[in-house]
C-alpha cells in the first residue's frame, strides 16, 4: 500500500515529503498532448531543478511508454550513475529527464512517463505526457476524384446531369469522392461544397468512397470535394501535394425543354378535345335515347286505336225520316 501512497503524494509538481526538493520546469506540463507525423521525432523536455545540497540523491532516471488503448508499459531507457541505456536506438536522453525519439510510427502512439528516484525514503517524480502519431490519407490515384452515381469524373471533368426523369428515375443523384485506399490516422473525413459555398458533411462512406446524397430539390451547379482539415493526418501532407486540392463536379438542375414543354401541351390539349368529344358523343346518345322512347311512345298510342272496336252510330232523327215505311 504504501507504493500508490507514494505515487499519489509525488505526482504533484510541487513534490513533498522526500521529493519537495525536485522542482519540475514546465516546459512541457504533465499531462500534455503531442501530435506529430510518421517518420518524424518527438522530443518529451522534461527538466528538473534541485535544491542547493540535494543533487547527490538523485539515484536515476527511467522512461517508459504505455501504448495507445493497450495494457502494460515497455522500458524505454533509463540513466544511472552517468549512463544513459536504451534498447532501441532511436531513443535518446536529452538533459537529465528527457527522452528523444526518432522516426516514430503509429505504433508509438500512447502516453510516456519519466520517473526519477531519490535516495532517502525511496522518493519518485512523476511526469507524463501523451503522443499520437498521426499518417497522411491515401488515394489510388494520389488525388480526390469525384464521380456522380456510377460515373466516372475525374477533378477537372463537369458532369452534366439533368433534373427528374434521367439517371435512376427519381432525379436523386448520390455524389462520390475518393477512392481512398487508407484513411490515415486518425481516420479523415471530406467536406462538401455546394454551389452557394456552404460546407456539408458526408452522409455515408462505402468501399473507400466519401458520399453525399443529393435530392431533386437539391440545387444544380458545381460540388466540390475536399479533405476535413479538423485532422491531424491532414497536416501530414505535403503543403503543395494534390490531395490538399478540391475535386468539382458539375450538377445540372435544368428546367424542362421546349420539346418537354410542347408534348406536355399537345398532351394536355389532347386530353381536353378527348373529354369534350366524351361529353358530346354522350350528349348525342342521350338525346338519341329519349328521341327513340319518344317514338316509341307515339307509335304505341297509335297502335292502340287502330284496334279499338269501332261502336254503330244510333240514328238520328233526320234518319229515321228519311227511312222508308215498313209495310206490314
Amino acid at each position: 500500500m504504501a507504493w500508490p501512497l507514494l505515487l499519489l503524494l509525488c505526482i504533484s509538481v510541487h513534490l513533498v515529503k522526500d521529493c519537495r526538493s525536485l522542482q519540475w520546469e514546465q516546459e512541457l506540463e504533465s499531462g500534455a498532448s503531442l501530435v506529430r507525423c510518421a517518420g518524424e521525432e518527438v522530443t518529451f523536455p522534461w527538466r528538473f531543478s534541485q535544491d542547493e545540497g540535494e543533487e547527490g540523491k538523485l539515484v536515476g532516471v527511467s522512461w517508459s511508454h504505455r501504448p495507445l488503448g493497450g495494457e502494460g508499459e515497455t522500458t524505454l531507457g533509463s540513466f544511472g550513475q552517468g549512463l544513459f541505456d536504451s534498447a532501441d536506438d532511436r531513443v535518446s536522453q536529452v538533459g537529465t529527464a528527457g527522452i528523444k525519439l526518432s522516426n516514430i510510427r503509429s505504433s508509438d502512439s500512447g502516453t510516456y512517463i519519466v520517473f526519477v528516484r531519490f535516495r532517502g525514503g525511496g522518493g519518485l517524480a512523476i511526469q507524463n505526457a501523451s503522443l499520437l502519431v498521426a499518417e497522411p490519407p491515401r488515394t489510388q490515384k494520389g488525388w480526390l476524384e469525384v464521380q456522380v452515381n456510377d460515373f466516372p469524373l475525374t477533378d477537372t471533368t463537369q458532369a452534366q446531369r439533368s433534373s427528374p426523369g434521367d439517371g435512376d428515375g427519381d432525379g436523386d443523384d448520390r455524389l462520390m469522392c475518393g477512392p481512398f485506399t487508407d484513411l490515415g490516422t486518425p481516420p479523415v473525413s471530406v467536406l462538401w461544397e455546394d454551389p452557394d459555398g456552404h460546407l456539408l458533411p458526408s452522409t455515408d462512406y462505402r468501399r473507400g468512397f466519401f458520399l453525399l446524397e443529393l435530392s431533386a430539390e437539391s440545387k444544380g451547379g458545381n460540388y466540390h470535394c475536399l479533405l476535413n482539415t479538423s485532422s491531424p493526418a491532414v497536416g501530414c501532407l505535403h503543403a503543395d501535394a494534390p490531395l490538399r486540392q478540391k475535386a468539382v463536379v458539375g450538377v445540372l438542375r435544368r428546367p424542362p425543354s421546349s420539346a418537354d414543354t410542347t408534348t406536355t401541351q399537345s398532351k394536355g390539349a389532347s386530353m381536353s378535345e378527348g373529354a369534350i368529344a366524351g361529353v358530346i358523343i354522350a350528349v348525342v346518345v342521350i338525346v338519341a335515347v329519349v328521341v327513340i322512347v319518344l317514338v316509341f311512345i307515339v307509335l304505341r298510342q297509335r297502335k292502340g286505336k287502330s284496334y279499338a272496336p269501332k261502336e254503330p252510330d244510333s240514328p238520328g232523327p233526320e234518319d229515321e225520316a228519311t227511312q222508308p215505311f215498313k209495310v206490314v
